[in-house]
């Protein structure tokens, strides 16, 4: 399901004004299946708007990016069949807002923002292979909020100002 919601006016003959802020310009709901295939779509739709809007090139593919890695997240790791997303567009910034319904994770497990692949070892002396997309997720917003989603799964919210 794609659910778009247009901005809201300011009170008026047509009734009181919307609780969103004024400079709230667009929203994209989607409920998707956990399946790689629709990530790519996901993030395709996600710059049309961005570009339609008229936003930077560069922060247009820094809000691409951080959906597509907390989508593909969701996808990987949650095992809930299902997730949610929600695009908030501002006049000075985006947020991306992935909710699951899986397995949950410990966030002490996730390796450090910054940390590189090699820089973070297995057991076993070997470089991880994965687990790095939150920390790049850390490192391209402003702001990342995750937090348990009762009774399962995780919400993952980051925001991220246009320059």
């Amino acid at each position: 399901m794609l659910q778009i919601t247009p901005p809201h006016r300011a009170p008026g003959p047509a009734g009181p004004a919307s609780p969103r802020s004024p400079a709230h310009i667009l929203s994209l709901a989607f409920d998707l299946p956990e399946a790689v295939q629709y990530i790519a779509h996901l993030r395709r739709t996600a710059l049309c708007f961005l570009e339609g809007m008229g936003i930077s090139r560069d922060d247009a593919n820094d809000v691409e990016l951080l959906l597509g890695e907390l989508a593909t997240n969701a996808v990987r790791h949650a095992r809930g069949g299902s997730y949610h997303v929600d695009l908030e567009f501002f006049e000075d910034r985006a947020v991306v807002t992935v909710t699951d319904n899986g397995i949950g994770f410990e966030k002490e497990n996730l390796p450090p923002p910054g940390a590189r692949p090699f820089d973070i070892l297995h057991s076993e002396g070997e470089a991880r292979i994965g687990g790095f997309g939150l920390p790049l997720v850390h490192s391209i917003a402003d702001t990342v909020d995750i937090t348990p989603n009762s009774p399962h799964g995780t919400v993952v919210r980051a925001e991220k100002r246009f320059r």
